[in-house]
């Protein structure tokens, strides 16, 4: 539309001037030195035009000869560059499978026509893992650092390198970094998790993360109060208890009722009277029913008489009532108390929701000391033998169970992967009004 405008405009210009030169005739003269040209305005203006038109085709074709050779040379750059980047995608890919002879090819193609820009580098890294070039790894995660889109992987990576070198300076180096540079930490975590299981490096991961941590963060909480909690048993265990208690408080307070933590608050000796103690363990079971309640008792009221330890207990193991284990540790104290027939009672209360060689093996001695029926004993004694012993803690990744709890699995080496699994240990269908004893009697 607007050339269409133009030429009509120009064709009016013209044909405007074509009139006024007809209407007004007369000559030109151009004199030059001795030279001197007498022509009509009409002719003059229709040789300057060409003129001017003559030396613009001159010089666009001096300009389009003196282009080509550039314009020749850009175009087979380009297709360089096309190629390169197509390279880089291939190279790429076969990382991922492994194909280190595809990755160093296209990494060479890449590498003269490409800028090293954050996908070039991450081939580059690739490369020289494949390779298994520890020197051009560590320099390529370095120059990582200094680009935004690559950090990330570069703290992951050199994480990684100062795992399998054992630097601790390094790794302490990354938090720092990943902490200045506000990287998330889950993007590090596993990483991380990995370089402190092999070297015990909780403390310095501990210190990072109460650094790191948000008020409205409870998986950074709970992982947080894991490893205080770690390195406050590791403290324990080498007999720093002022460091394990400092580490302990830290990890009670942002997990009041996890059963580890709980057991190490014992040990410690954390409370200040027997009535805070007496609450604590209360909250704990109201809150977090576990068989290791029975073990902070015994560490706390050891000195105690069975009466007392019962009559305290008592108070404590209110509520929940479909998990076995509740009946078995009151059967098991009012055996220690002497209390025999209360004790017998608990004890099948327990079979009844849950069969354990513990229930099995306190049946078994009271039905020895009391009864005359040698086929009841006997009976008791092969269940009791026959029963396997049950770890508490089981693994859900590789399925492994332990009696205690580890912050890692010892089998798969994998991190917060050990639980207490609460419906093998209760009663899907609760009830307790059958008779243990009529069962023993039908096998």
């Amino acid at each position: 539309m607007i050339k269409l405008i133009l030429i009509i405009l120009l064709m009016a210009v013209i044909s405007t001037l074509a009139i006024w030169i007809g209407d007004n005739d007369g000559s030109v003269v151009i004199e030059w030195f001795s030279w001197k040209i007498i022509t009509t305005p009409g002719f003059f203006l229709l040789a300057l035009i060409f003129s001017i038109f003559a030396i613009y085709l001159i010089l666009a074709s001096l300009i389009m000869v003196i282009r080509f050779p550039y314009q020749i040379r850009s175009k087979i750059q380009k297709n360089r560059i096309i190629k390169s980047q197509m390279a880089l995608q291939d190279g790429l890919l076969s990382s991922t499978y492994g194909n280190k002879e595809q990755v160093n090819k296209s990494l060479t193609y890449a590498n003269k026509y490409l800028k090293e820009d954050s996908l070039l580098l991450l081939l580059k890294l690739q490369s020289s893992i494949l390779n298994k070039n520890e020197k051009d790894t560590f320099l390529i995660l370095s120059k990582m650092l200094s680009k935004k889109t690559t950090k990330p992987l570069a703290i992951k990576g050199l994480i990684n390198y100062a795992q399998n070198k054992g630097d601790i300076e390094l790794f302490k180096n990354m938090l720092n970094k990943a902490l200045s540079e506000e990287i998330n930490f889950y993007w590090i975590m596993q990483n991380s998790i990995n370089f402190c299981i092999e070297y015990k490096s909780w403390i310095i991961l501990s210190e990072f993360l109460e650094k790191k941590i948000s008020i409205n963060d409870n998986r950074l909480k709970h992982l947080l109060s894991l490893i205080n909690f770690q390195v406050a048993n590791n403290f324990y265990i080498s007999g720093d208890y002022y460091q394990s208690k400092i580490y302990c408080k830290k990890a009670i307070k942002l997990n009041k009722y996890f059963p580890p933590i709980i057991e190490l608050y014992c040990k410690l000796k954390l409370f200040i009277s027997n009535k805070e103690l007496n609450n604590k363990l209360k909250d704990y079971w109201r809150h977090n029913p576990h068989p290791d309640i029975e073990k902070c008792f015994d560490i706390c009221y050891q000195n105690e008489s069975h009466i007392l330890r019962l009559k305290r207990f008592s108070k404590i193991l209110v509520k929940n009532d479909k998990y076995y284990f509740k009946y078995l540790i009151l059967g098991k104290l009012k055996y220690k108390a002497k209390i025999w027939g209360n004790s017998k009672e608990d004890l099948i209360k327990s079979i009844n929701l849950k069969p354990t060689k513990a229930a099995y093996y306190h049946l078994y001695k009271i039905e020895k000391k009391f009864s005359n029926n040698q086929l009841t004993i006997q009976k008791w004694e092969k269940l009791y033998n026959n029963t396997s012993s049950q770890a508490i803690w089981n693994c859900n990744h590789c399925k492994i169970s332990f009696k205690e709890w580890n912050i890692f699995c010892i089998n798969c080496k994998k991190f917060n992967t050990i639980f207490f699994n609460y419906d093998k240990h209760k009663s899907h269908k609760f009830d307790i009004s059958g008779n243990f004893l009529d069962y023993l009697n039908t096998r």
